[in-house]
């Protein structure tokens, strides 16, 4: 009811402007919702590698099986993590390619001279018992650098 003091009637809002009103909101809060949700779905995401770890020489072999897709080796960073996820050695692919064991443990084997990382391209792990850092249960992980995602991680048997 209006102000008992004025004439004029009370303010009422027309009920088909109020039906245009809400449906508009509904309609930005549905888009902002969808580009949310979109927004979170559609980055890059790391390749995924499939590997084979072979340890019959008393060291480690990791060789990848498949990857998609294959990243430039400029893009990958191993590290190799212990019991307690604490880690050993890490750092670029790109630096450990064709190298030698006395400053690492991990060297990269490019088989295939394509600087990407691809099938048949194998990661050789020095044992502790040979001299180098890693041990039996030691996690060996992949990582991709554009995205900061893991490509593999595995357990050394």
């Amino acid at each position: 009811m209006g102000d008992p003091k004025s004439n004029r009637p009370p303010f009422r809002v027309n009920p088909v402007f109020a039906v245009i009103i809400m449906v508009a909101i509904t309609m930005v809060l549905a888009a902002t919702l969808y580009v949310w949700a979109e927004s979170g779905c559609d980055g890059p995401y790391a390749p995924v590698a499939a590997v084979t770890i072979d340890n019959s020489t008393g060291n480690y072999t990791v060789r990848i099986l498949d990857i998609d897709p294959e990243p430039d080796i400029e893009d990958v960073g191993y590290v190799l993590l212990n019991t307690n996820w604490i880690s050993r050695e890490s750092g670029d692919v790109l630096d450990i390619v064709n190298g030698n064991l006395s400053s690492n443990t991990v060297i990269y084997f490019d088989n295939d001279n394509n600087s990407k990382l691809s099938i048949n391209d194998t990661f050789f792990i020095l044992s502790y018992e040979n001299g180098g850092l890693a041990k039996e249960e030691f996690t060996f992980r992949l990582i991709h650098h554009p995205t900061d995602g893991a490509m593999v991680s595995v357990e050394l048997p």
